[in-house]
């Protein structure tokens, strides 16, 4: 029977839907009806919580997102850190989020939409990654405040491309070494490894000390 009531469980119904639906076949081939099909509820369920598709759509990325930071939340920055502990703990919880989320609809929802991104894509930069890319960068200024913002930022994402790297070229990577040499058992190995290029290339040893 479908079902049309407010409660917390009908919304949560319709974001697990929609996430699935977006995920499989993306926005724009995405409807209304296949969503409501899923969640077992009528259109007016989704009018009421999220209005239309696009809303609904926007929402859904958003949660992807959330649950993603939720279950490896981002470090936070305190003072009196060594800086090789900050960026270690900074690299882990990345490829945490990117390798160890669920295999659910979540991660596949999150690539599809940097693959082919939508009018979302604005808000889930502002909300999760520029704090992120924030956080990083004032690791770095306090390893090397000598260097400018420019090429802060650039080291900024020098790291972050390593550690992506080895979430979008895992189809690549599974073929050449096997499907268990990259995946989430080997996050403290990639962070080592990681972490030891970029602390040399910043011109500081192991530990973020001055060579």
């Amino acid at each position: 029977m479908l079902e049309t009531t407010t409660s917390p469980t009908t919304r949560e119904r319709i974001l697990e839907a929609a996430g699935e639906t977006f995920a499989e076949v993306g926005y724009r081939d995405a409807t209304v009806r296949r969503i409501c099909d899923r969640a077992e509820v009528n259109v007016a369920a989704i009018h009421y919580h999220f209005g239309d598709k696009e809303r609904l759509h926007r929402e859904t990325i958003r949660w992807a997102f959330a649950r993603a930071h939720e279950q490896h939340p981002s470090p936070e920055t305190s003072e009196g850190v060594a800086v090789a502990t900050s960026l270690r703990a900074f690299v882990t919880s990345f490829l945490q989020r990117i390798l160890a989320v669920d295999r659910g609809w979540h991660g596949r929802l999150i690539a599809r939409e940097l693959a082919d991104p939508t009018g979302a894509l604005e808000e889930v930069v502002e909300t999760f990654m520029r704090p992120m890319l924030g956080h990083l960068d004032a690791i770095i200024a306090d390893a090397r405040p000598d260097l400018s913002a420019e090429s802060r930022r650039l080291h900024c994402l020098s790291l972050i491309g390593q550690c992506v790297f080895f979430k979008h070229a895992r189809p690549v990577l599974d073929i050449l070494f096997g499907q268990e040499v990259f995946d989430e058992t080997q996050i403290p190995t990639l962070t080592e490894h990681i972490v030891g290029i970029f602390l040399r290339g910043l011109g500081l040893d192991d530990e973020g000390v001055t060579r």
